[in-house]
Order: C-alpha cells, then structure tokens, then sequence
C-alpha cells in the first residue's frame, strides 16, 4: 500500500472524537453496506460490559490521547493500562518477544478475575498467570470482586 493510499485509508477510519464504522468514501458506497449515506456512529455510553484498555505510548494506529478519549466516552472501564515499555506500539501485541510479561499475563489474570468460572483457560497460558490476588498484581486498578 502507498503511502498516499494509507493516508486516504487512515482519514476515513480515524475520525477524531467519533465512535463510527468504516466510512467508504462514498455516499452511495455507504449506502450500499450500511443502509445510510453515513456511517453508522457507536453510541460509547450504552455499553454496559466491562472494558479493559492496554496501549502503548509509541502506537501509531491508537494514540495516547484517543486511548484516553474512548475511556472517558465508556462509562464501565475497569482498567486503563498502558504498557510500561515507551517504544511499545500496535504490532507488538502481537510481535513483541517479551509481550507475554508486558500484556498477556495481566489479560490472563484479568479473565481470571472477572469470569474465573467461565473461562476455560489453557494450562499453557495459565502457567504465566498463576491464581493470585488480582489486585495485589494489577494494582488498584480493578473494582472489588464484588464490584464487578
């Protein structure tokens, strides 16, 4: 993809303070997929599930301040968790060698925490996040079991 192409790309999915679908560019190509000349907008404060926000101060796709925008606009976050490595951005999620400490045991844990009885978690993954208290190892960032 160009860069050109990228940016096109990026002005219609990057719509700052707006909570929307993909805008097609068009109205009729709208229209097409979505039944309204516009995209649809999300309404943020009806949603009623627990949110748990991790970014990176160096993403590219979520920037710092839209993190903070979408957690301000959800009304049930219960945790807002940046990830303590400055370079850490968008593709490490998933790339990163040492993404398992900086996310994928506190995303562990917080299953555990708020569904232990309904998550079927893999030993594998479970050997990385063994049963704890959540707050002593997420902080005080969580509600209270009874809270959630």
């Amino acid at each position: 993809m160009s860069a050109s192409k990228f940016k096109d790309l990026e002005a219609r999915v990057v719509v700052p303070e707006r909570f929307q679908a993909f805008d097609s560019g068009s109205r009729a190509a709208n229209l097409a997929i979505h039944g309204s000349p516009h995209p649809r907008r999300y309404r943020l404060s009806r949603s009623d599930f627990p949110v748990a926000l991790f970014w990176g101060e160096n993403d590219w796709v979520a920037a710092p301040e839209d993190v903070q925008w979408l957690a301000r606009e959800l009304p049930n976050v219960i945790l807002n968790r940046r990830v303590p490595l400055r370079t850490f951005n968008h593709l490490d999620f998933l790339w990163a060698k040492d993404a398992d400490k900086l996310v994928y045991r506190d995303v562990v844990r917080l299953f555990d925490h708020l569904a232990p009885d309904h998550f079927e978690i893999n030993r594998e993954i479970s050997r990385y996040a063994p049963r704890q208290d959540v707050r002593e190892q997420l902080g005080d960032h969580l509600p209270a079991k009874d809270e959630a």
